[in-house]
């Protein structure tokens, strides 16, 4: 079909596919979704100066990566391009959808504003960039995010609460569960577990899913996994996730203190790092229960993942997550720093006996077809201003 001008969308994420992350998955999503509706343009970042995109992404035409670091003069390079491509593309794009709300995106609005293109923020990580942190940490730059943006998208309803406490008209906000990114059953599933042969046993398997960041804490992984199996419940322990610099929020340290003690206990046997996968799938099958520690999140997919797939799941209580999520194969620790109690419940997860089944029920609470029809009533209400 013909695209028109108004429905040119641009998505702007912090990260894109390959490059692996439960938010830029869910604008993939989106973006493969309803890229036969509008023409959408992707603008992301990366911290990798030579990116090799595989051939499978075809779509490259339609993606504009900004390098990024920690350095001044690059992040100070990194603005100017950002405005430079905005500027360049004015007439490529109506809507500008942001999936975050960080620092790294407030030109992107500035400069969306002055063209007068309406603007989305998706909310991505609760004590991050919920309205209440941002407002507790600067005032100017929630006003600056308030009156400047056009619509906001709830993920889970600690968001919806922190927008009624500010007083947010509530016509520019609206609760939009995220997609689940699943193989429909396991037969679907590529069902070459070679990677797992490392395991000369027949142990059951732990999983971790996340980048190394002190957030995620895959470091109180191991340790809670660690006391588990010295206890004598002997379980392997699989990491799936970024452990190098090329995150942004990654330490490297925590790897290398995760080997260190490992070897020291004779326990790298036992432990399987994959630092990237587009098969997430595989490692799921394969698993038995998901160790999920992580303190700070906004609807994470490895956990609504997980729960699908039937794994006993062991989680931090997550403020507008574990208290709206109620599944029978769903552990929460309300303690987030007891080792003792996050063990002990692992130890129950491991002689607990159950049957594994896909937990169908969430399927009816991310059901993929509303989300799409909530994304496209936006976009149709938004686009309305320019007819």
């Amino acid at each position: 079909m013909n695209i028109k001008q108004k429905n040119k969308i641009l998505l702007v994420t912090g990260t894109y596919f390959p490059e692996i992350s439960g938010g830029n998955l869910q604008s993939k999503k989106l973006y493969d979704s309803l890229n036969n509706i509008y023409n959408f343009k992707i603008l992301t970042f990366t911290k990798k100066k030579k990116f090799k995109t595989p051939k499978r992404n075809v779509l490259i035409s339609n993606i504009y990566r900004i390098y990024i670091d920690n350095k001044f003069f690059t992040k100070l390079l990194s603005v100017l391009n950002n405005c430079f491509y905005l500027l360049k593309n004015r007439r490529n794009y109506d809507i500008i959808h942001i999936f975050g709300l960080s620092n790294i995106y407030l030109p992107s609005i500035l400069i969306s504003k002055l063209l007068k293109k309406k603007i989305i923020v998706k909310f991505s990580s609760y004590k991050e960039d919920n309205f209440l942190a941002i407002f507790n940490k600067s005032k100017i730059i929630y006003y600056f995010y308030k009156l400047l943006c056009d619509y906001f998208i709830c993920i889970s309803p600690a968001f919806i609460k922190d927008c009624k406490t500010l007083k947010i008209n509530p016509k520019k906000y609206k609760l939009i569960q995220n997609f689940l990114i699943t193989k429909e059953n396991y037969a679907n599933l590529i069902t070459d577990s070679s990677i797992l042969k490392k395991f000369k046993n027949n142990y059951l398997n732990v999983i971790f899913v996340g980048h190394f960041s002190k957030d995620k804490r895959p470091y109180f992984a191991y340790e809670v996994w660690k006391k588990s199996f010295l206890q004598n419940h002997k379980t392997n322990l699989i990491f799936v996730g970024n452990s190098t610099s090329s995150n942004f929020e990654t330490d490297v340290n925590l790897k290398k203190k995760i080997v260190a003690d490992a070897k020291k206990n004779k326990l790298l046997n036992n432990i399987l790092f994959v630092n990237y996968t587009s098969n997430i799938e595989i490692f799921y099958k394969y698993s038995n229960i998901l160790l999920f520690p992580s303190i700070r999140e906004g609807m994470p997919n490895t956990l609504i993942e997980s729960l699908y797939y039937g794994l006993k799941c062991l989680s931090n209580k997550l403020p507008g997550v574990t208290d709206w999520l109620k599944y029978e194969n769903l552990t929460i620790v309300k303690d987030s720093e007891d080792i003792n109690l996050w063990s002990n419940k692992l130890n129950q997860l491991i002689v607990k006996k159950s049957k594994r089944n896909f937990n169908k029920k969430v399927l009816k609470t991310f059901d993929n077809k509303k989300t799409l029809k909530k994304y496209v009533n936006i976009y149709k209400k938004l686009l309305k201003s320019y007819e």
